[in-house]
């Protein structure tokens, strides 16, 4: 490899002759076996189905059930406005040049 071939010929296990519209058919199943791995790994992360966490919710009365749903709004506004606000920066730069 030389300095001429540039920054792909570092990378060509990743492109290979399956590559579509520039994304390299490795990158997208090293992708897919990442977030596999994960998704495996989710079920011991299931603490919403937990019993006593149901019961104590359940039992808090009306009040407490108007707790939940203002404190899930209030946990849900910042990160919808953390997308967004990712999203809106990334569409807007989507073609400025480098």
């Amino acid at each position: 490899m030389t300095n001429s071939e540039g920054r792909h010929a570092q990378l060509w296990w990743l492109a290979g002759p399956f590559s579509c519209a520039g994304v390299g058919f490795r990158w997208a199943v090293l992708a897919a076996s990442i977030t596999l791995a994960i998704g495996f790994a989710a079920p011991a992360a299931v603490a919403q189905g937990c019993a006593m966490c149901y019961q104590n919710a359940a039992a808090s009365g009306s009040q407490g059930s108007a707790a939940l749903r203002h404190g899930i709004l209030v946990l849900l506004i910042p990160a919808i406005s953390i997308f967004l606000g990712v999203f809106g920066v990334t569409y807007h730069r989507r073609n400025a040049t480098r």
